[in-house]
């Protein structure tokens, strides 16, 4: 997640994230991205509640 909302690193099936972590010196799983997985798993479920 940016500032300005999702930006695709990649668009294919198996995505690694390995090298933006190294290249960036960060880790990928922050306070805010663990909030958009959480926040996001409540909505996928809500959703495929909807749809049954």
């Amino acid at each position: 997640m940016c500032d300005n909302g999702p930006v695709v690193v990649e668009a294919n099936t198996g995505s690694d994230l390995h090298l933006y972590q190294f290249a960036s010196g960060k880790g990928f799983m922050t306070p805010k991205f663990r909030s958009f997985l959480a926040q996001s798993k409540k909505t996928i479920k809500a959703n495929s509640k909807a749809r049954i």
